[in-house]
């Protein structure tokens, strides 16, 4: 009902299930517009081929980190 809503979603990598990448490919699907940060506690180097990436829609930040990091990486994408 509100996926034209969503702009940007937080997704950590190693959710208990594994299904991290998953949850992207659900995002995409109700709307290729929204910004995936996928978040780890280890660098996130290399993505699944499976994975139909949209355009300037995925991004990385790994953990620990703070609300300045934080703010930095959102900004632009809600400000856009």
């Amino acid at each position: 009902e509100h996926s034209g809503d969503i702009r940007l979603a937080i997704v950590d990598i190693g959710l208990p299930d594994g299904e991290g990448w998953k949850v992207c490919e659900g995002l995409w699907a109700l709307n290729p517009d929204i910004t995936v940060f996928m978040s780890s506690g280890n660098p996130v180097t290399e993505f699944p081929s499976w994975l139909n990436i949209p355009p300037n829609r995925l991004d990385t930040i790994d953990k620990p980190y703070g609300m300045k990091e934080l703010v930095d990486k959102v900004r632009p994408v809600m400000e856009a």
